[in-house]
């Protein structure tokens, strides 16, 4: 919490709809954007702000604002402890229907009594103290996971988060199926436009994003699990990325463009999990009405390298002197990060600014003939790693 000298304060948060982004790691004006946003402005009376990463401005009176103890959010206090799950989902919504045909509003815009409105939905934005309807601009519901609802939607982006899982989907506007906890997500357009369609996985290593794109002429359905699946209704020429990152797992994305899809065809990826996606190329297959075929897809993302020249270490009179030479092709803004190993570590990140560069780096003192273990990485503008490139040193 940071207080103000006119009584004012702000909270500093982790906001999961905004989770972080590679990018952070070499664009520190984006990295100081996102953590302004994720802070929730306190007035002296009381009433408060929070934007967030989304986008959408929630505020309120002091009233809305209560302070709880996060072991205490389990049982009915917490909807995401439910067997079930829920999922959550924000955007320019102005109808919703669950799989009995049941509506969120009837046709006057207005939200449906109990008994007529959606099983395992409830709304997500009623801390504002206004019941949304038909027209708001931006409409929170809470979705019961194992369910299947059909969205009509508005022109924009629509946000949904759960268990495990997050995305959003952009288009010219139509009706957005979403089902089993996220894993699939399909989507009709209104009339041709551009379109976008992107689904993040989460584990306890990291995060798996796959992203599809292109101008949408009809439906476009994506199912991650096992086997990760693009389905396109008429034919469409799609750009699709796939990026992970994660504990141990520099960032990397395979990107490939121009893949055209006919009315009816599916691009089956495999497991998103077990992609290589440091890898040159990778073998997708495409199939329709019982006959297929394995394509190779090149990635397009560009890949940056990294090379350790040389490394030294000597003693002096209280420490050790580590120098290292490396070579990068990252370009010039990006960043080359160096950890070293031994009777005690160190870590530094150094900004590139040619591609022949020298690291000095100094550690406690190391018994004779020591060896030291290196591991350096490249991460460009765009947060793209290279390879982790390691080596070992003797000290002097």
């Amino acid at each position: 919490m940071q207080p103000h000298p006119d009584g004012s304060f702000t909270i500093n948060v982790y906001d999961p709809d905004d989770p972080y982004k590679p990018l952070e790691n070499s664009d520190g004006v984006e990295h100081d954007a996102r953590l302004v946003a994720d802070q929730i402005y306190v007035d002296p009376n009381g009433s408060w702000s929070f934007t967030g990463g989304i986008g959408t401005t929630w505020s309120g009176p002091a009233i809305d604002m209560r302070l709880m103890s996060f072991k205490s959010l389990s049982g009915r206090l917490n909807p995401f402890a439910d067997e079930h799950g829920y999922l959550t989902t924000l955007g320019p919504i102005t109808q919703l229907e669950d799989r009995s045909g049941h509506s969120l509003y009837d046709a006057q815009g207005n939200l449906t009594s109990g008994a007529q409105r959606p099983l395992g939905v409830y709304l997500a934005n009623s801390i504002t103290g206004i019941a949304p309807s038909a027209g708001a601009a931006s409409t929170g519901l809470l979705l019961q996971a194992g369910g299947r609802y059909l969205e009509t939607i508005g022109a924009g982006t629509i946000d949904f988060a759960g268990e495990h899982r997050n995305g959003e989907v952009t288009t010219v506007g139509g009706k957005l199926t979403i089902a089993s906890a996220g894993k699939v997500i399909e989507v009709i357009p209104n009339h041709a436009g551009a379109g976008k369609l992107e689904l993040t996985d989460h584990n306890k290593r990291g995060q798996t994003t796959i992203a599809v794109s292109g101008q949408l002429a009809g439906e476009l359905r994506l199912q991650a699990g096992t086997t990760t699946t693009v389905t396109a209704g008429q034919s469409a020429t799609l750009t699709v990325s796939i990026s992970r990152a994660g504990l141990g797992q520099p960032p990397q994305t395979f990107s490939f463009t121009r893949i055209h899809l006919l009315a009816g065809q599916h691009l089956s990826l495999g497991s998103l999990r077990t992609l290589n996606l440091a890898a040159p190329r990778m073998h997708a297959t495409l199939s329709r009405s019982g006959h297929r075929k394995t394509i190779t897809l090149t990635n397009r993302t560009r890949r940056a390298s990294i090379a350790i020249v040389s490394a030294s270490a000597k003693h002096t009179k209280s420490r050790v002197h580590v120098i290292l030479r490396l070579r990068t092709s990252a370009g010039r803004g990006s960043h080359v990060i160096v950890m070293l190993k031994g009777a005690g570590s160190a870590t530094t990140i150094r900004r590139v600014a040619r591609r022949r560069l020298a690291i000095s780096v100094l550690l406690p003192r190391q018994r004779h003939a020591h060896t030291l273990r290196v591991w350096t990485v490249a991460l460009t503008r765009a947060g793209q790693a290279s390879q982790v490139m390691k080596a070992t040193v003797s000290v002097h």
